[in-house]
């Protein structure tokens, strides 16, 4: 499994080759990921280096960190970190219509439409 484009995530323990994957590239879905492992077993390590690796190659991550994981991360690499915490002054609004971008023509509604469709999916989630 080796693509041009993606990072290096270890060892195909099959075949010895290395596993270069890019969770990005179009022919992909969506670029969710999952990773299952019992505590200890190195998942927040993983995704630390995950990240590492994206920077490098200029992509921008977003984390949400509830318990303040990645806050030290988020300083050793000038990144922006922002608590939302209940006493922060900084939320979370998902009812918030997002703003316009400049080089994007829009109908009539469709902030709206597409901001109830957001919602429809997290509220799915949600529930």
């Amino acid at each position: 499994m080796i693509e041009p484009t993606g990072i290096l995530y270890g060892a195909n323990l099959h075949t010895g080759s290395l596993v270069i994957f890019d969770r990005f590239a179009h022919k992909l879905a969506n670029a969710n990921s999952i990773i299952l492992a019992t505590s200890g077993a190195g998942k927040s390590f993983a995704v630390k280096l995950e990240i590492l690796r994206y920077l490098m190659l200029g992509i921008e991550v977003i984390v949400i960190d509830p318990e303040n994981e990645y806050k030290n991360l988020c300083e050793k690499v000038d990144g922006t970190y922002l608590n939302i915490s209940i006493n922060a002054p900084y939320h979370i609004n998902p009812f918030d219509l997002p703003p316009k971008l400049e080089d994007v023509e829009y109908s009539n509604g469709d902030l709206l439409r597409s901001q109830i469709l957001n919602l429809i999916g997290l509220i799915s989630v949600l529930i």
